[in-house]
């Protein structure tokens, strides 16, 4: 009995041995990576210096010369794709109620930046005509920025109508698209035809990490441009440089979320994170060369 025991161990060992040499699947060309410094993502446009989501934002940002916009998307009431983070107005807007309840003519009437407070204090933006802006706007208006844009809605005609508006405006090239649903990230990779970077979702970011601390990760081969990231889930850290090695093997970015503080900022940096989604993008900026 001992030497069966002995013998299962040894060739569980061999196994595990065996599965390191597995080559992995490769991700080809991928924008999303870093090459000189890491990439500067304005979350929501840089949420912590102008109204989140908005165009003064997205101006904001790309006059600080950040490398990539980042923004959530929704379908309103009558289809059109709006660029918002709730589900509700309350918290950003002066309206009240559901989005989706909502046609884009009744949103467009809100006050989009009548919640911003600044540093001092104040509300600079109330009353200053801020307002919900469409993403075939957005597309319009930067259409030479690389975009990371997010799905909120667990609604497949979202997903459809995204794959065709990013195609529209043939900007195949420079977004990735994500949803912290996976069942809509596996319906815009449908819908897209596999021709538009996403980056992983939840369950995909589960089964890679549980595999990773198994030594397992050599028998998976995500197809996805990123990995976008908290420092730390629940009880496990997700900052660990083999975790990157074993993504950045298989030239897949990683992108950590929210990263606010410069100290953290600097740590990530030096520890190879491909790029940061931050509210504060000036303060990330100061940082890089």
């Amino acid at each position: 009995m001992v030497k069966k025991i002995v013998a299962v161990i040894l060739a569980a060992g061999l196994l595990l041995v065996a599965i390191q040499f597995l080559p992995p699947h490769i991700i080809a060309d991928n924008s999303f990576r870093k090459t000189d410094r890491p990439l500067v993502i304005a979350h929501r446009g840089g949420a912590g210096l102008a109204p989140e989501n908005t165009v003064v934002a997205f101006d904001n940002a790309v006059a600080l010369g950040v490398d990539i916009l980042e923004f959530d998307v929704h379908l309103t009431k009558d289809k059109q794709i709006v660029v918002f983070h709730d589900r509700t107005l309350e918290r950003t807007t002066n309206g009240q109620g559901l989005l989706v309840e909502k046609t884009w003519s009744e949103l467009s009437a809100l006050d989009a930046g009548y919640y911003f407070v600044d540093h001092n204090g104040d509300y600079p933006y109330r009353g200053q005509g801020v307002q919900i802006p469409t993403v075939r706007e957005l597309f319009s208006r930067y259409a030479d920025m690389p975009m990371v844009i997010e799905m909120k809605q667990d609604d497949p005609q979202l997903a459809r109508q995204l794959a065709d508006l990013i195609v529209e405006f043939g900007l195949q090239q420079q977004v990735i698209v994500v949803s912290f649903y996976d069942g809509m990230s596996n319906h815009f990779r449908e819908a897209s035809e596999h021709t538009i970077a996403t980056a992983a979702g939840p369950d995909e970011i589960q089964m890679f990490v549980a595999s990773h601390l198994l030594f397992l990760d050599p028998l998976l081969s995500p197809d996805v441009h990123a990995f976008q990231l908290p420092v730390k889930a629940g009880a496990f850290s997700l900052d660990g440089k083999r975790l990157l090695q074993n993504l950045h093997r298989r030239n897949i970015a990683i992108h950590y979320w929210t990263i606010d503080e410069p100290a953290e900022m600097q740590r990530l940096i030096e520890l190879g994170a491909d790029g940061l989604i931050t509210n504060f993008p000036d303060r990330m900026l100061q940082l890089l060369p």
